[in-house]
């Protein structure tokens, strides 16, 4: 018992697969359940590759590539959506809710344990900002996380997503 409940912290500190691909290490297929892998291509960029499939062939699992860097944008931008949404509401004062008290205080937790966030840090907070006016507050830029190093993201994504999974449809999001 007391090893299951160390499991999800272990897994959210394991390292990533790689340098140039966000979510390794996180991706798994959705038809086999296998771990979906992160490969260079020749010609510049990645995918994202079933781990059965790359080593058994189309007859282990018919599972659809990835690009990987619109993957990783798809991903980062829902992720970052996920967070923006308690953090309006804390906004308008829709806080009084303790689930979104604690995702915005876990979001700035995690953030302040990371170097060279400030910037998310500072939009966070300025929306938690009370009184704020609708018109007052500072709206949410889209491209404040790419602000973060490559290596913070990765390990802020790894504190905040169990695993997320691709349908060949949809990429499944699983938070902590």
């Amino acid at each position: 018992l007391r090893v299951q409940q160390k499991l999800p912290a272990h897994r959210a500190l394991r390292k990533p697969h790689n340098e140039y691909a966000l979510f390794s290490g996180l991706l798994y297929c959705g038809l086999c359940g296998a771990p979906m892998e992160a490969k260079k291509r020749s010609g510049g960029g990645f995918d994202y590759l079933c781990r059965q499939k790359r080593r058994h062939g189309r007859m282990a699992c018919s599972c659809q590539n990835l690009e990987g860097v619109w993957t990783d944008q798809q991903l980062e931008q829902a992720i970052w959506k996920k967070m923006r949404v308690p953090c309006e509401q804390a906004a308008k004062g829709q806080d009084k809710d303790r689930k979104v008290q604690r995702q915005v205080q876990q979001a700035l937790s995690l953030l302040q344990q990371l170097p060279d966030t400030e910037p998310v840090q500072q939009w966070l907070q300025a929306q938690m900002a009370s009184p704020v006016q609708e018109e007052e507050k500072r709206p949410f830029e889209e491209d404040v996380y790419q602000s973060i190093a490559f290596a913070q993201r990765q390990a802020l994504y790894r504190r905040v997503i169990s695993r997320i999974v691709w349908d060949q449809e949809h990429l499944q999001l699983y938070f902590l």
